[in-house]
């Protein structure tokens, strides 16, 4: 009787492990043909289970980088200030270490902000690849942003970074009566390790972008 119980109780928690660990492989797994016919069951694992096993993947390619551009409301001043509002953060909580609680917060909410734009614009990648295989960036890369942006009231990151302009036209004297403003997301290459070694090697920096919203007009 008490073997029975036993078994009971052993053979649900077993299958409950060999589940958990079977699916966290699985959609842990690089993308494959497969695993793309999962993605509506990937969101769902994400949402409760998400892992993330950066330890064992090989370090960082490229640095985000947030800029705001500001263009005038006058048609005759064709001056664009861009401003990358990343790179000044960083520096200012180096800087400012240990009493830089303050960046350190901006840092996480820009870099959340951007890190959960990338993974929904990913993800909208991968249901455009597997729907429409012959399809080219250049055909859907367009529209892609426009569903992004139509879609802010959902994704609160767009919300977030599309306020933030506001605070870096404030800090840079950028009178919003006369400017309108845009956001983009680029992905800056970062050279690797091996090259970091070969103090005299002349590294060239990459950029691509992967989000540019439409010129944001405050009343």
């Amino acid at each position: 009787m008490k073997l029975n119980k036993l078994k009971i109780i052993t053979i649900p928690i077993l299958g409950a492990f060999i589940f958990y660990w079977v699916t966290t492989i699985f959609f842990n797994l690089p993308d494959n043909y497969i695993k793309l016919q999962f993605i509506g069951s990937e969101k769902i694992f994400n949402s409760s289970l998400f892992q993330k096993w950066s330890f064992f993947a090989p370090p960082p390619k490229h640095n985000d980088r947030l800029y705001y551009s500001f263009h005038s409301k006058d048609s005759s001043n064709t001056d664009t200030i861009v401003l990358e509002v990343v790179k000044p953060i960083i520096e200012l909580k180096r800087k400012e270490a240990p009493f830089n609680a303050r960046y350190e917060v901006m840092d996480y909410i820009l870099n959340n902000s951007m890190i959960q734009l990338n993974d929904f614009l990913v993800d909208q990648r991968k249901r455009i690849e597997f729907n429409y295989p012959d399809s080219t960036e250049k055909e859907f890369i367009q529209p892609l942003m426009e569903f992004t942006w139509n879609n802010r009231d959902y994704l609160k990151a767009i919300q977030t970074l599309a306020n933030y302009g506001e605070i870096v036209a404030v800090k840079n004297n950028i009178d919003l009566n006369k400017y309108h403003y845009k956001f983009y997301i680029v992905n800056e290459s970062i050279k690797s390790f091996s090259d970091r070694s070969q103090k005299d090697a002349v590294i060239s920096k990459t950029q691509s972008k992967i989000f540019e919203s439409p010129l944001i007009k405050k009343s």
